[in-house]
């Protein structure tokens, strides 16, 4: 974590390869994530905020097929599907008051403004746009 002032980034990077058999074992080269947040004290120091931005991506490569009825991955098919290059955004903020935690999240906020071209696997689609609201209330410590 790299940290100036109030502002921190926390990224992370893998670069990733199969020695042999790339064709049963499809994987991504660069898988990279990084958290940007700013966190603070307020309220004469009784809350605590925090609010950031998280970005993921990984490259693109020739996916495994997922099989529903087996429940497993099978090897893609002659012209296989990819997946990846396009990056998942999301943006939350964080409220922490004692035992009270308040919390609000985008997540996948990119599709608000690009066309969902995100895949967990070949034809199965990453969540569109979601907004999430919380509370969690520790009423014993």
């Amino acid at each position: 974590t790299f940290s100036s002032g109030k502002f921190h980034l926390n990224p992370k990077v893998l670069f990733q390869s199969a020695i042999g058999n790339k064709d049963l074992l499809p994987m991504p080269n660069f898988v990279g994530r990084a958290n940007l947040y700013w966190q603070s004290k307020a309220f004469k120091d009784a809350a605590e905020i925090q609010a950031g931005v998280k970005v993921y991506y990984f490259s693109k490569f020739a996916s495994r097929e997922f099989f529903p009825v087996l429940n497993e991955f099978i090897l893609p098919s002659a012209n296989s599907y990819s997946i990846g290059g396009q990056p998942i955004a999301d943006v939350y903020f964080n409220l922490k008051v004692k035992r009270m935690f308040f919390f609000i999240e985008a997540q996948h906020l990119n599709t608000t403004f690009m066309k969902n071209k995100s895949f967990t696997a070949p034809y199965y689609p990453i969540y569109d746009f979601r907004l999430n609201l919380g509370i969690v209330w520790y009423l014993f410590s």
